[in-house]
């Protein structure tokens, strides 16, 4: 590298590990000031005063930068750098080790759990509030980000005509997004036998349920949404004896292959995404679609689409429509418009409507028209079908006929901070700004019909997206503006590309500017970065110890001939880490919580009547007794623990009182009260 070139990269890392280190230093001051032992502890001095030599001495070398010193720091500096060529090896080794520790680390987690340090009991609050804070988060960051690049920059023979610098680093600011995905992944492969997310036990309890049982019969309760992702979620069920850490292995690899194969697949539809430039696109859409996130079984419908649709070709582009639509039917009702929309889409990118000097607008628009509401028309009769079949009386509406809807989450509030407009404004804004970009000229290249049908197909995505987000229930992040995410991708795709036809019928491209391109690089890692882990803190050896517990007095209870209620922790009943207790079909915990929050009046009535009459000898449940009403509009998720605690929590507890809590395994056994207390 010249010399004047290395000298800016130079004064940029100075100059930004400068600022990071005194914002650092500022930050450690302001906590230990608040946790009252600013100058009195030892240790955090000695770090704050470390932060502040550190600063000073950065700041020495930025200013020698520009002095005669320049020649010797250049010397230095490149001598280190042939330094890190010379043991390519040992340093793409300490390149690995870095990206694997940086998510811990940036977590807070590592000297938790895996260095076994525990701080004082006074140094805590200060611990856990720096490791929180974004200013740590940012400062490793910029650590991997500088190393990270320097390693491979001396390492990788990045001067081939088809590895540019800039693309370089661009695969290494995602590989580091990446390599943090995949250990919040890897963190769910684990044997504890309890749920490690609120609803993992009844997807492994549903996943069984269809592959095990006859799930046809009338008392079955089966999942009103995401059938396809149990079918998916089952198959480890074929492999007899399979332990826990098996299915949620499975779990993670249809995740990271089915996100992975559609993107894959989206870049296969252009002819110019090869090597380095098809990794950083597909890297790239991978975390751009995992901000929503968009679950992988609705990403099925995707991947079929970017694969099947052929615009050459209306009967084998209409039978992939027919098949998607069907898979949209037995997943979720908000996906069954996606694979006619998407068909249309392609349509709309790839098909002028001007042929042969010719406009006829109704010629044209009659296909993505046809595409569209025949894939809505067999996703619904999908849907009625799998209805039909389970035993489930009348539509999915009827089962949903009181849900609330909490505008106030559209703004920044306490269960999703940002809110969802802004929310979905920070992910697709670069995106958006591309696209509009690409349309700058669009009389000479777009018709206006075109337009409308992007546009209209966009926007109804949108505001369903944000329709769904309001409803009680919708969880703390985006999730339903899935299809939106989608729609914006294969338009941003197809324009950056030059997937898109021009009514001239050229292929024509968008190259965004360097900016523009930064910042659509940078937003989905800083978001993914900023995710929570999701996943709680457990210990392997209690869980054994709690699983004993359950085990012995769960089968004192079935020993009396008395049913055992498992609400929660189901998958304990399929995966046979408890046996010989029958297994009670009704009221598992997903279910009973869609018709709390539907205020399903005889679903409700009938649970009730059962809890009244202490149908069950004892009750396998999430922690019940430290539910309390949350302040709605102020609480995280106030409403749906309210809900929970009014029509679920407070019946069972006035009847049955609890025998055993569990904090670890996060789990209640309760018996019937002699006397109700309400």
């Amino acid at each position: 590298m010249e010399k004047s070139k290395f000298l800016f990269l130079l004064r940029v890392v100075l100059g930004g590990t400068f600022i990071i280190t005194v914002i650092n230093a500022v930050l450690l001051t302001s906590l230990a000031d608040e946790n009252n032992f600013l100058f009195i502890s030892r240790s955090i001095t000695s770090i704050i005063g470390a932060c502040i030599i550190l600063a000073a001495i950065e700041l020495s070398v930025f200013a020698a930068s520009w002095s005669k010193w320049n020649k010797r720091i250049f010397h230095w500096v490149r001598e280190g750098y042939h330094l890190i060529q010379r043991g390519r090896l040992l340093s793409l080794i300490g390149y690995v080790v870095l990206l694997a520790m940086s998510p811990y680390v940036m977590k807070g987690l590592f000297w938790q759990r895996y260095i076994n340090i525990t701080p004082p009991h006074h140094l805590l609050d200060f611990f856990d509030g720096y490791f929180s804070h974004i200013v740590f988060r940012a400062n490793i960051l910029w650590i991997v980000l500088i190393f990270g690049g320097v390693i491979l920059d001396a390492t990788i023979p990045w001067r081939k005509k088809e590895m540019q610098r800039s693309s370089l680093f661009a695969s290494h600011w995602l590989i580091i997004g990446l390599v943090h995905e995949a250990v919040l992944f890897i963190s769910e492969i684990t044997n504890f036998p309890f749920s490690i997310r609120w609803s993992e036990g009844s997807r492994q309890y549903y996943a069984w349920l269809f592959y095990k049982r006859d799930f046809w019969e009338a008392k079955v309760e089966l999942p009103l949404i995401d059938l396809s992702q149990h079918l998916l979620l089952g198959i480890p069920n074929f492999i007899v004896g399979l332990p826990i850490w098996g299915h949620r292995l499975w779990h993670v690899v249809l995740w990271i292959v089915i996100s992975t194969l559609s993107m894959v697949l989206l870049a296969r539809r252009f002819k110019n995404t090869t090597g380095i430039k098809k990794f950083i696109f597909v890297s790239w859409a991978f975390l751009f679609i995992y901000q929503g996130p968009v679950l992988y079984n609705l990403l099925v419908i995707v991947g079929l689409m970017f694969w099947g649709y052929d615009n050459e070709n209306f009967r084998k582009s209409t039978l992939i429509v027919i098949i998607a639509s069907i898979w949209a039917g037995i997943s979720r009702v908000t996906w069954i418009p996606m694979p006619g929309t998407l068909a249309a889409f392609l349509y709309f990118l790839e098909t002028p409507v001007i042929k042969n000097n010719k406009v006829s607008l109704w010629k044209y628009l009659q296909i993505p028209f046809f595409w569209f509401f025949s894939g809505i028309t067999v996703g619904f009769f999908a849907l009625s079908s799998y209805f039909f079949l389970a035993g489930f009386e009348g539509s999915f509406f009827s089962y949903l006929p009181d849900q609330q809807l909490l505008w106030y989450r559209l703004l920044p509030n306490p269960t999703y901070r940002p809110g969802i407009i802004l929310g979905i404004l920070i992910v697709s804004l670069p995106v958006i700004i591309l696209i509009l970009k690409g349309m700058q000229t669009w009389k000479s290249r777009w018709h206006t019909v075109r337009l409308l049908g992007l546009g209209s197909l966009l926007l109804v995505f949108f505001a369903g997206g944000l329709l769904a987000s309001t409803k009680i229930g919708s969880s703390a992040n985006i999730h339903h503006l899935d299809g939106f995410m989608i729609l914006l991708l294969t338009i941003a795709s197809y324009l950056y590309f030059g997937g898109f036809k021009t009514e001239e019928g050229r292929k024509w491209r968008v190259i965004p500017s360097r900016p523009l391109a930064i910042l659509i690089l940078v937003i989905p890692v800083i978001y993914i970065m900023n995710s929570n882990w999701g996943v709680r803190s457990v210990s392997l050896e209690q869980g054994e110890e709690d699983l004993n517990q359950i085990r012995v007095l769960v089968q004192e209870v079935a020993d009396q001939g008395e049913d055992v209620l498992f609400i929660a922790e189901r998958h304990l009943l399929s995966f046979g880490l408890i046996q010989d207790v029958p297994a009670l079909l009704e009221y598992e915990k997903v279910m009973l919580m869609e018709m709390a929050m539907a205020e399903n009046d005889a679903y409700l009535t009938s649970f009730h009547s059962d809890i009244e009459e202490l149908s069950y000898g004892m009750i396998v449940s999430d922690i019940l007794s430290g539910v309390r009403l949350k302040r709605e509009g102020r609480d995280s998720l106030a409403e749906e623990n309210n809900v929970w605690f009014t029509l679920v929590a407070q019946p069972i507890l006035c009847y049955y009182e609890p025998i055993l809590t569990l904090a670890n395994a996060g789990v209640e056994l309760l018996i019937p009260r002699e006397e109700p207390v309400c």
